[in-house]
């Protein structure tokens, strides 16, 4: 007796076997992206500020800095490390040329920015410009080192865009003649100042103001 035609079993073909160029390249994206996914934290890892990376987690950062950002690789990893840092914020005073008294604020600020999503776009801008910050001086160990010099004034450009946009915004928002802006960090309490002495972590001794010169933004700029 012949078996009938739905008790026979189904034979699934085989699936042809992928060319060898086919693998280079899905091998070559994916030694690419391993790569990309390790060059961010890395060269944070071996900096020393803003532009002064090590050579070789400069040079690769270098090729692949498109691509990272482009699928939104270079996270802050240390910002929510075991032993964060510390915070920082942006100080403005408003000087006005019709009368008007200086107005001084503070960004992020929490009586002003809530629902709490808007407290945290406040604090990204504020930690974007700190971590953008170059000195107004090249460091005296870097004078005499084109490589590095040339690091230096690339990252110091990118400070004083940022920086100047910021101060314009706050310009032409409130009408102001001039912008001051001072950098402010927030240090951590810790543990003995917490639970010793009671430290609140809003104590004003935990707000140092960082050096830099006055931002001053007029209409002549």
């Amino acid at each position: 007796m012949k078996p009938r035609a739905e008790d026979r079993p189904t034979v699934i073909p085989a699936k042809p076997p992928m060319s060898p160029w086919v693998r280079r390249l899905v091998s070559g994206l994916l030694l690419l992206h391993v790569t990309a996914v390790f060059t961010a934290p890395f060269t944070f890892a071996t900096s020393s500020g803003p532009g002064f990376a090590s050579p070789f987690a400069g040079t690769l950062m270098g090729l692949l800095e498109p691509y990272i950002n482009a699928v939104f690789l270079n996270h802050g990893y240390f910002f929510f490390a075991p032993n964060p840092g510390p915070a920082h914020l942006v100080r403005y005073r408003l000087e006005f040329d019709d009368g008007r008294e200086p107005v001084e604020g503070l960004f992020p600020d929490l009586r002003r920015h809530w629902p709490r999503l808007l407290y945290h776009r406040h604090f990204m801008l504020s930690e974007s410009l700190n971590g953008r910050f170059a000195p107004p001086e090249p460091p005296p160990e870097i004078v005499g080192d084109p490589v590095a010099m040339a690091a230096w004034q690339r990252a110091r450009r990118q400070y004083e865009a940022l920086r100047d946009s910021y101060a314009n915004h706050l310009r032409k928002q409130y009408g102001a003649a001039r912008v001051e802006l001072t950098r402010v960090e927030h240090r951590l309490p810790t543990t003995y100042e917490v639970i010793e002495q009671g430290m609140r972590l809003d104590d004003p001794s935990l707000y140092l103001d960082l050096p830099d010169e006055l931002i001053r933004q007029g209409a002549a700029r």
